[in-house]
């Protein structure tokens, strides 16, 4: 041990008396909430449409876009489990025509000739399918498109297959060939 001692000294403490009033004093403490929801109503808070904004900014911001959104046409989208009625009336807002003979197609082609009735079936399946007229006269337009296609290339191929005839006969009938030809113009002319 050391040589030195610790001595211990008493300091008087100095006691305080309280006094007391008839109505007690009561000091508010500050409320501190941890979240903006808890500053609305219990029937809001857990609305799932509140509880997925953490900030009440975005919350403000949707609600903005929302009331930009009311008045405006919209469309709602249907699904597997739509009625025929609830397509209907989407396919009337994109456009489709009443019925299939108020479209307005237009279909002209010099090599290709598309008969009144093909269109009017064909404006018929356009309208049960819901297309607006643009739709429906874009398809026309392509169909007409590649039976015009078809139609030349057959064209070249008749051409083809035609010079390839007359090549072989050439060849087999020799000099022969023109009047073997006239002839057989002149027969079937008048035979």
């Amino acid at each position: 041990m050391s040589s030195e001692q610790i001595t211990q000294t008493n300091v008087p403490v100095e006691e305080t008396t309280q006094t007391t009033t008839d109505t007690p004093q009561v000091t508010e403490q500050p409320t501190v909430t941890n979240s903006w929801k808890e500053t609305i109503s219990e029937e809001f808070r857990n609305d799932p449409n509140i509880s997925k904004f953490t900030e009440i900014d975005a919350l403000a911001k949707s609600y903005i876009n929302a009331t930009r959104m009311i008045g405006q046409d919209k469309v709602a989208i249907p699904n597997e489990n739509s009625t025929d009625d609830q397509w209907n009336e989407v396919y009337g807002k994109l456009g489709r025509p009443e019925s299939a003979d108020k479209y307005k197609l237009e279909v002209q082609s010099e090599t290709a000739s598309l008969d009144e009735n093909a269109i009017k079936q064909f404006a018929e399946n356009a309208h049960q399918l819901g297309l607006n007229n643009k739709q429906a006269q874009g398809i026309l337009e392509y169909y007409k498109n590649s039976m015009e296609g078809s139609v030349q290339q057959a064209r070249v191929d008749t051409e083809t297959a035609q010079a390839n005839a007359e090549q072989e006969l050439r060849k087999e009938w020799g000099r022969s060939y023109d009047e073997s030809k006239s002839r057989y113009r002149n027969c079937s002319s008048k035979c």
